[in-house]
């Protein structure tokens, strides 16, 4: 959980309202059923929380910086279950 997120359905709601407007200006179909629409924001979700993470978190920001850790995004694609990890 991050900060406290608990199950919060409102909180889960903003994460996904967020990538959402990030991908505002994908120019194609934009609705649940396009797949290539979905795709693109849940990678924006994914760049969104690595962003989050290091920003709300100094010390994982300073271990990552000197190869201590790494802080990687991954998305599922939900047709074929595959999950693609971010270089």
């Amino acid at each position: 959980m991050i900060n406290g997120a608990g199950g919060n359905i409102r909180h889960l709601l903003s994460i996904i309202k967020a990538a959402v407007v990030r991908s505002a200006a994908f120019k194609n179909v934009k609705n649940v059923t396009d797949d290539v629409h979905l795709d693109h924001v849940m990678k924006n979700s994914a760049i969104h929380r690595i962003a989050v993470i290091k920003a709300k978190s100094p010390i994982l920001q300073k271990m990552a910086q000197r190869g201590e850790t790494k802080i990687a995004g991954a998305y599922c694609n939900f047709t074929t279950g595959e999950v693609k990890f971010f270089k």
